[in-house]
C-alpha cells in the first residue's frame, strides 16, 4: 500500500474547499504549521481536523475535535483528542506551559514515534 503524505492530504483537501465552501462569511479552512511538541497546542479548545504524522512525515492518523465549546460535544475539542496520543515528557514538570515539552505515548512511539501534529481548524458561524 502506497504511504500517504501531508502533501497528499493537502492538496486534496485545498481542492475539496474550493470546490465546496460556498459560505463567503467565513474563512475557508486552511492547515496550520506544525505543532512541534511543544507548549500548548494552538486552537486546543476549538473544533477542526488533525494529522499524526511519523518520522518520514507519512500520515499515521486522521481524527476530528468536534467541540463547540459547549452542548453534547463539550470536551471534545483538538486538544482532549490530541491528549490520547502525547504525554508530558520527563522532567518537564514545573516547566512553563509555553515551554513544556511533551512526547507521544507508548503506542505511539513503538510505531516509530510521531513527528509532527497538524491540524486544520474549522471555523464557522457559530464559533
Amino acid at each position: 500500500m502506497a504511504k500517504v503524505t501531508f502533501d497528499d492530504i493537502k492538496a486534496s483537501s485545498d481542492e475539496f474547499f474550493r470546490r465546496h465552501w460556498s459560505s463567503s462569511e467565513v474563512e475557508v479552512p486552511s492547515w496550520n504549521m506544525p505543532w512541534d511538541l511543544v507548549g500548548t497546542l494552538p486552537g486546543h479548545n476549538k473544533q477542526g481536523i488533525y494529522l499524526l504524522l511519523g518520522a518520514h512525515d507519512e500520515v499515521l492518523y486522521i481524527g476530528v475535535g468536534a467541540s463547540l465549546g459547549g452542548g453534547k460535544y463539550t470536551g471534545y475539542g483538538l486538544g482532549v483528542r490530541t491528549n490520547q496520543y502525547f504525554r508530558m515528557a520527563e522532567g518537564q514538570r514545573g516547566v512553563p506551559v509555553k515551554n513544556r515539552q511533551y512526547a507521544p505515548k507508548k503506542k505511539w512511539a513503538d510505531r516509530g514515534g510521531l513527528k509532527w501534529l497538524l491540524w486544520v481548524l474549522i471555523r464557522t458561524m457559530h464559533t
